[in-house]
């Protein structure tokens, strides 16, 4: 388990941040606060909102497929990342093999 931040936050903190940042920035500007206009509060709440539901569906969605892709054999890799092609037979890289 990861213990670095931003790995070690609990899912409290973090909604806590969510909401209570926003709020402080609105009551920055003494002279014209941002939280008495109605057009930013609705904008700040949509926002939250589909912040919170795409958190959601992305948890639900890593969960479905995770087992998916242990069975394939795709769990734990980073797909997007360049890397050495490791030989199915031997296990050996294309390093290894230029070597022998």
């Amino acid at each position: 388990m990861r213990t670095t931040f931003p790995y070690n936050l609990t899912l409290g903190q973090v909604m806590l941040s969510v909401i209570a940042l926003p709020a402080l920035i609105g009551v920055l500007p003494l002279g014209n606060p941002l939280l008495l206009d109605t057009f930013f509060v609705l904008n700040l709440n949509i926002t939250m909102v589909i912040a919170v539901v795409a958190y959601f569906i992305t948890v639900k969605v890593i969960t479905a497929f995770k087992e998916t892709f242990s069975k394939k054999g795709l769990f734990g890799k980073d797909l997007n990342k360049a890397g050495e092609e490791v030989d199915e037979v031997s296990g050996e890289t294309g390093m290894e093999k230029e070597k022998m």
